[in-house]
């Protein structure tokens, strides 16, 4: 499970940081489909979080559940995130490549985050393959079966 610490930092700008493991990942994931995610809030600031399809250029929810309503000027569906936080399991159709874009609604003089979530497939067979690999087995083996009736 990916867990995606988001808070404001301090420097000359104030500006929404999102953190999964090393400060370096600037808040993008890799994660498998249907995965767990969970979101973390430092401190009391409160945020909202916005998901982008970027290949069908649309705004979602790609979460099993409801969202905390629309947020933003796109008025997108998105995710409220406070203190402890909490975790959302990707839906079963989620897309491949979503863009996040993190507010800090507690601040507003923070300037927002636009990560990534990349969601890839396990590593193995594809799934668009064990139909034509199975009738292709199956196949072999109706014809050994009637060549060895047939002898």
């Amino acid at each position: 499970m990916a867990t995606i610490r988001l808070s404001v930092h301090s420097t000359r700008v104030r500006q929404v940081r999102a953190r999964v493991k090393r400060d370096k990942d600037g808040g993008n994931t890799l994660v498998p489909p249907q995965a767990s995610i969970e979101w973390k809030a430092t401190g009391s600031d409160v945020f909202r979080v916005v998901f982008f399809d970027l290949d069908n250029e649309a705004w979602i929810f790609p979460f099993d559940g409801n969202d905390n309503g629309v947020f933003g000027p796109d008025n997108a569906p998105s995710l409220e995130v406070t203190g402890a936080g909490q975790t959302r399991t990707l839906k079963s159709v989620a897309p491949p490549n979503i863009k996040y874009e993190v507010y800090c609604t507690s601040e507003s003089t923070a300037d927002p985050l636009d990560p990534m979530i990349i969601i890839r497939k396990p590593a193995g067979i594809s799934a668009n393959l064990v139909l034509p690999v199975t009738c292709a087995v199956l196949g072999a083996i109706v014809g050994a079966l009637a060549t060895a009736l047939l002898m």
